[in-house]
Formats: C-alpha cells, structure tokens, sequence
C-alpha cells in the first residue's frame, strides 16, 4: 500500500542536511505501549475495515517504521505493545500485555529465552521473541491514553493522570534494571492533547465519551508535567532518555494543518475518517467516491482518537532524525528552528 501523505523529503533535506538513521547509534529496537504503537496483534475481524491487517490505523504505526530501519540492518526489534494497555494495573488478557507491568513481564521471559505465543483475539500466528538485542538498545515507550480516558470524569482526575505518569517512570527503571544496565536508552513520548480530540471536539461522540474536553485536556497536562519531571529523574539515575513531544506536534498540525514548511499537507484535522476502529461494521470515509486509500492520509485522524498512517510517517521521521542528529551545515541553525515548533525531541545524557 502506498501512501501519499509523508515528511516532505526534500523539506526535510534542505532544512537539516542529509539524517543518519538511528541504527548507526543502537544495535536493537523494542517497543511498549498501547494502541499508538501496536504493530497490529488483533486478527481483522475484529477491527473496523478501515484497519490495516489488525492496526489502529489505516498503515504501519511510528513504532513499526523505526523498527523497519533495525530490520533492513539484520537487527533484532520485537513490539510488546497492544491496542487498550494502560501504564497501571494488573494483567488480564490471554497474551500478557495489556499494561506496561504485563509488557514487560512478557520481556522479562522473552530474556530467558521463552517465547510469548498469542491466542485469539490476538494474531494467532505471532510469537514474541527477544532475539540479539546487541550491547545497545533502544526501547521506545508510549502509554497514558487508555489511563487517561479511563478517569478523566473522576474528581481526582489530575491525581490520577500524575499516577499513571509515575507508571511509566517506574516501568522504565524497572526495564533497566532487569537487564542489568543493558537497556539504558529509551524513547519516551509524552500526550497528545486528548481535550482536543474529534472524540471530545465533536458532538457526534458526546454519547460515548466520559467527561469533557476541558477535564481530559487538564489531566493531560497534568500526565505530561509529571512524565518530564519523573525523566529528569530518570536521567539522574544513569538513564539516557530522548523525549518526543507529541502535544506540540499535534498542537502544530490543528494551528497549521499544512505545516509551517508545507510537510502536512492536510486537508482535515477535526473530522475523523471512521468514527471508532471498534465499531466492526461502521462507514468509514472511503464509502466516498472521492476519497481512495491514499486520500486517507489527507486526514489528522483515522478514527476519533487514533492518527492516520500519514500522521504515523511524521511522528516516526521527526523520532528518527532526533535519534540519529548530525551536525547542521553553515547558516541552517535558523532553518532547522523552525522545524523546532513541530515536534520536540530531545536527548541529555546524564552527567
């Protein structure tokens, strides 16, 4: 499948030089989170048809595109996340991995050597598996929504949302330390604005959502106030995490729908394309005659909560840049600042 809304390459190019790919710094990549980054673990008959082979998305996820860079190198990746997995709580589901706690539960054993099988609902033939993650790593971690959407009509929403924040935090650490140090470089991404959400902006989910768009939004702030204090202590542990700022990306592409350098080329940023991936039989916009699979990515939103493939490809080409910098060539520094109100991803290696 063929996507046509992606980083202008040539943007990209002119306005940060040539970008070396992040395998050149890690020897593995592994991923945890939830829907954001699930690489597609539910069968298709589960999932409205706009679904791409049991996404939620109509295309490979962020995760899954970085992950493609190791792949093309020979190097070993695995992708623990799946779709409705919360930072808290215990583990319920067949597969183990519906929050953080039961994802790396699942890669504790994967450490042993003993594979992770899946049974129905999820991808029969799929088997999670450690492999070679070499002597550098890289694991990008994604969570909070599903805490998120899941307490925001609650009093102590805020609380909440700071708790499920400290998850992550603690989640990470405990990555690090049941490898003994070895997984020391992680990716972690803070909140989109959920507040601003088609699910919480348009009338047509008021019968579905839990609270409103000014308590989710607060909440939201809240989880990603505490997720950047809880990595600065991160950092002064001897971790060395890179940040990506999802709320000021999301933020940019609603002010700016296509792009203060014309790399987003959307159409629309407040219409999702299906109402919910949930919804097995539900009209999605390629019921349109004026919309095809590539005209998908002219959307913000693929449903009312999850970005489109198009959206993935920038998410994942802003991480692999800041994964991989290089130094700017002779009078682009105020280029490139620019592109910093896009997204902001950031590494300070502890001291």
């Amino acid at each position: 499948m063929r996507y046509t809304l992606v980083v202008s390459t040539a943007v990209m190019t002119m306005a940060v030089g040539s970008v070396a790919s992040p395998i050149e710094n890690f020897t593995g990549f592994y991923s945890f989170g939830d829907s954001l980054s699930d690489d597609g673990k539910l069968i298709d008959a589960a999932l409205n048809p706009l679904s791409d082979e049991g996404r939620f998305s109509n295309g490979p996820v962020w995760a899954e595109l970085l992950a493609q860079q190791f792949n093309n190198a020979g190097l070993s990746t695995e992708n623990y996340a799946l779709g409705g997995a919360t930072a808290q709580g215990g583990d319920a589901t067949t597969a183990g991995l519906s929050n953080f706690q039961g994802q790396r539960n699942a890669f504790n054993l994967n450490q042993i050597g003993v594979p992770i099988p899946f049974d129905l609902p999820l991808d029969p033939g799929r088997v999670l598996q450690l492999g070679d993650p070499g002597s550098n790593p890289l694991a990008s971690v994604w969570f909070g929504a599903n805490d998120l959407l899941g307490q925001n009509a609650l009093p102590n929403r805020e609380e909440l949302a700071r708790n499920a924040a400290d998850a992550v935090t603690d989640g990470v650490f405990e990555v690090f330390q049941s490898t003994g140090g070895l997984f020391d470089d992680f990716l972690i991404a803070n909140l989109p604005d959920i507040g601003q959400t088609p699910l919480f902006q348009l009338d047509a989910f008021a019968a579905v959502r839990a609270g409103t768009a000014a308590q989710v939004t607060d909440a939201t702030i809240a989880f990603n106030e505490q997720l950047g204090l809880n990595i600065d202590g991160l950092r002064a542990r001897g971790l060395n995490v890179f940040e990506l700022d999802t709320f000021s990306l999301f933020n940019q592409a609603l002010a700016d729908p296509l792009g203060p350098l014309g790399e987003f080329d959307f159409l629309d940023v407040t219409t999702p394309c299906t109402a919910s991936f949930g919804i097995v039989d539900g009209p999605s916009c390629l019921d349109s005659p004026l919309i095809d699979e590539d005209g998908v990515n002219s959307f913000l939103f693929a449903d009312s909560i999850h970005p489109t493939a198009g959206t993935h490809e920038i998410i994942a080409s802003q991480a692999s840049a800041a994964l991989a910098p290089v130094p700017l060539p002779a009078g682009m520094p105020l280029m490139f600042a620019g592109l910093g109100a896009l997204v902001v991803l950031r590494k300070k290696r502890a001291a």
